[in-house]
């Protein structure tokens, strides 16, 4: 580290911080002064993380549908898409849906022609892209590939 080396410390008062002149090297101890009446000019900028996490998919092989488990660390918008797939949490559609932080659960359904082919075949591949921009940060995104399954019932 070049030039003074200067710290803040719980205990110390605002109007003071602990100063020590000179380098010093990565992981050396030393000790410091305290400078009263001076005050460090400091910026934080925050950044929400924008950081998915993509929980447990159940399978309901009843009605051939999905439940898919999100945990998002911050609040903000939530964007799920997917070609030949109906996407809703707490039974409303999830596009640019307000959502805060914690655990999502979305109902993920086939429609179109993708459901023609659940119904048909009792599978149906899909892919969903999980688009998350918590309040004032950047938006991230995740694609997800799930292959939703249906047993078919046989009429003899």
């Amino acid at each position: 580290m070049n030039g003074p080396v200067s710290a803040l410390f719980p205990g110390v008062t605002e109007d003071m911080f602990l100063y020590r002149p000179g380098d010093l090297g990565l992981g050396q101890a030393a000790s410091f002064d305290t400078s009263p009446g001076g005050r460090l000019n400091l910026t934080a900028v925050f950044e929400p993380s924008n950081a998915i996490t993509v929980g447990a998919t159940r399978l309901n092989r009843r009605k051939g549908t999905a439940t898919q488990t999100l945990t998002l660390p911050n609040p903000g918008s939530l964007t799920v898409t997917g070609r030949g797939a109906k996407v809703s949490s707490a039974g409303h559609p999830v596009h640019g849906r307000a959502v805060g932080a914690g655990t999502v659960r979305l109902l993920i359904r086939a429609r179109g022609g993708k459901l023609r082919a659940l119904n048909r075949t009792g599978r149906a591949p899909l892919k969903l892209s999980i688009a998350y921009t918590p309040t004032n940060g950047d938006p991230g995104k995740r694609v997800k590939k799930l292959k939703l399954r249906k047993k078919r019932r046989w009429r003899g």
